[in-house]
Formats: C-alpha cells, structure tokens, sequence
C-alpha cells in the first residue's frame, strides 16, 4: 500500500516513513524543510522516496524529490531529481544530483555520478569499507526517482 506522510524532515515524520518501510509498504514524504533534521536512530530503511512543496506556474510546475538507499546505519547514498511538469501533458527531469551521508567512519564513497534522462534522475555509487587501510568490502548503490505527468514521483 501506498501512504502520503507530511513532516518528513522532523522525528515522527521521520519514523512513520521507517515504520511503513519496515512493514513492505511505500511511503511518499513532504516537507518544507530539505531534509531529515531529528537524531539518526540507526534503523536500516532500504530506499525512501521524499517530495518538497511544489511551486506553481501557470498550468505548468516544478516538483522536487529525492530518494535515499540506505545500507543499514552505516551510510545513505541519495539521488535529488527536479522536474518539469505540464499537469496531465508531460513531464521532463531538468536537474539531478546525489549525495552521500556516512555514519560508520570505515565507509568512504570512492565514486559516484548522476544522470537524468525523459521523466528520472538516476544516481550510481562504489560505497567501500576499509580496515587499517585496505578494502574489506565494496557495495554499488544506485537508486532512480521518477515522476509521471500527473507530478506523482515514485
């Protein structure tokens, strides 16, 4: 099931989104703040879709989101995407970027890049795990966030 959840950058807002993930559901978040700004709780969430305030224009707006692939506590690798959207007529992805938030100090992101393409911005990462100076283990995180004609991202 699919849930709408307002607040997302404050600590319930932050919890409820955990909780449905937690239970296989998909949460959508809102908020006017850029992102989550409560204590880390260190819970694994896999991947979580946020959506900012949309700004209208006219019959045409732009919408903002971005979508977290979080790898236990240890880091969160995140794609941003804005688009374009002509309500009902079309959509196109005008920006994107990624970030990385690493909570566990023996994790670095050794590469990442950002693409977008029609109606998604995609981002691809090599997240590496390093002990006494050497490479222990590597993941490749990538993560895409689409919107349809209608602004829903997924």
């Amino acid at each position: 099931m699919k849930f709408f959840v307002t607040g997302v950058g404050g600590q319930l807002g932050h919890d409820v989104m955990n909780e449905l993930s937690s239970r296989g559901h998909e949460g959508v978040g809102s908020d006017i703040a850029p992102s989550y700004s409560g204590i880390a709780d260190g819970t694994p969430v896999t991947v979580t879709l946020y959506a900012s305030t949309v700004r209208t224009r006219g019959g045409s707006y732009q919408i903002s989101g971005h979508k977290d692939y979080t790898y236990g506590s240890d880091w969160t690798f995140t794609v941003h995407g804005t688009f374009k959207v002509n309500q009902g007529s079309s959509v196109s992805c005008t920006a994107s970027s990624y970030g990385t938030s690493i909570s566990n100090t023996s994790w670095r992101c050794t590469s990442g890049s950002a693409t977008h393409s029609g109606a998604t911005a995609t981002a691809r990462g090599t997240m590496t795990r390093y002990a006494m100076g050497v490479a222990v283990q590597t993941e490749y995180p990538s993560v895409s966030v689409s919107c349809d004609k209608y602004g829903n991202l997924s």
